[in-house]
């Protein structure tokens, strides 16, 4: 489309930080990544060449941006959470590791990998 929304998701942090799917011009997808073409359906599957980037703006408690996080393709955010002071890696200081983000990925057959 010639337009889109400024966003299409967020996600709340266990510590309050927001993360702000930010749209972002579409790529074409790599020939060796595209699903095979059906010619068993009829009407065949419209098979898409083109695919957003994932990148998320990450903002503070506060409101502050923290910065823009950019996923891998077919990568989605499920959950965050900061491990700062986190009793189950009491090893980890907060400056050695901030967050941590869960996410799910897809395979070209849209299998989660």
């Amino acid at each position: 489309p010639a337009t889109k929304p400024p966003f299409s998701n967020i996600v709340v942090t266990d510590d309050g930080r927001l993360w702000v799917r930010v749209a972002q011009r579409a790529e074409v997808i790599p020939e060796s990544e595209l699903p095979p073409l059906r010619t068993d359906v009829v009407p065949a599957p419209i098979r898409l060449t083109t695919r957003d980037p994932a990148a998320y703006d990450v903002y503070a408690v506060d409101g502050a941006l923290l910065g823009r996080v950019k996923l891998p393709p077919r990568t989605n955010v499920s959950r965050v959470r900061g491990l700062g002071g986190n009793p189950f890696h009491p090893g980890l200081q907060s400056h050695e590791i901030d967050d941590l983000a869960w996410g799910i990925s897809r395979n070209a057959d849209r299998q989660a990998t």
